[in-house]
């Protein structure tokens, strides 16, 4: 039997308006190649009990033309921090402050491998 699902992961995020948590779904769609395609509420407790907070991705990362952008801000992209943490991301701004750990900073080099921890 051929297993035709998609590979797909969810990885939690922080608003940067509202520091409130989000899930962020990211399809595999080529070896090592992910999309962000649907991001929604998610309470840090149900993240955990579906245990997001302990998946990994790694590859090349883009966003789907449908992604949706931050349920509480809208922001339509994403960076993460030093700290690990994923914050959502106005796609424009090159200084940014991150929810999860206070830090402010310039936006580096592209993503290769996202994780998040919800547990902080």
């Amino acid at each position: 039997m051929i297993n035709n699902m998609p590979n797909v992961k969810v990885l939690m995020a922080r608003c940067s308006s509202t520091g409130e948590s989000f899930g962020v779904r990211l399809e595999e769609v080529t070896p090592g190649a992910w999309l962000a395609d649907w991001a929604f509420h998610i309470k840090d407790a149900q993240a955990r009990k579906e245990g997001y907070h302990e998946n990994v991705v790694t590859g090349e990362f883009g966003f789907a033309s449908k992604y949706p952008g931050c349920p509480h801000c809208g922001r339509d992209s994403l960076v993460r921090c030093r700290c690990e943490e994923i914050t959502c991301w106005d796609g424009d701004s090159r200084n940014v402050s991150c929810p999860s750990c206070g830090r402010k900073g310039k936006i580096g080099t592209p993503v290769t491998k996202l994780k998040t921890d919800i547990d902080r």
